[in-house]
């Protein structure tokens, strides 16, 4: 009956995660050894707290998280076609205290956005991506079709890294447990 048909999935955009084997006790004990000799700022977090950006760490633990995301990077960028020869990160330290949360942004101009979760209690607050495009003023975004959805959400899990495209918007919900969430947000630039 249709002659032709093509279909192409056009501007898609990917979530991709990973558990890292790193020793969480010592990942975060370096983060606040970085929180207690950074200058404290506040790019997205509401109540909470973030380090300056940092581009290297004479701390093991910190070094070898910046490690493992460059070579996750590489080899994920690679396997979904591009032509990388390089990356290059800069990374900063988020502690988000009871009732505090990151309010929806992007990282600018930055290729990649990388989030690691060192600690995540329970009702902690979740990872949100939302779509950016003019989808969202149709009424496509409101079907089932997981391709039109307008937004996801991730559960914050201890010794995961998310990656996705620097310009997608995201934020992460309150934090309503009386603990602690501690993350590592990594601006990644591609060659």
């Amino acid at each position: 009956m249709w002659k032709n048909l093509t279909r192409e999935a056009i501007f898609s955009d990917f979530a991709i995660s990973v558990d890292f084997d790193l020793p969480l006790d010592q990942v975060e004990k370096d983060c606040h050894t970085i929180m207690n000799r950074s200058q404290i700022v506040n790019r997205s977090n509401v109540g909470g707290r973030q380090s300056e950006i940092l581009f290297d760490c004479e701390l093991e633990s910190l070094r070898q998280l910046q490690s493992l995301v460059t070579q996750f990077t590489l080899d994920e960028m690679t396997a979904m076609g591009f032509n990388i020869e390089k990356t290059r990160n800069v990374w900063w330290v988020n502690i988000n205290e009871s009732q505090s949360y990151n309010q929806i942004h992007t990282h600018g101009r930055s290729d990649l956005i990388g989030i690691y979760y060192i600690k995540a209690p329970k009702d902690s607050g979740k990872l949100c991506v939302v779509r950016n495009d003019g989808l969202t003023y149709t009424s496509l975004v409101a079907n089932n079709n997981p391709n039109f959805r307008a937004s996801l959400e991730f559960d914050p899990i201890p010794n995961k890294f998310y990656l996705f495209p620097g310009h997608v918007w995201h934020h992460v919900t309150e934090n309503r447990s009386k603990e602690d969430r501690i993350s590592i947000s990594f601006n990644i630039e591609v060659q």
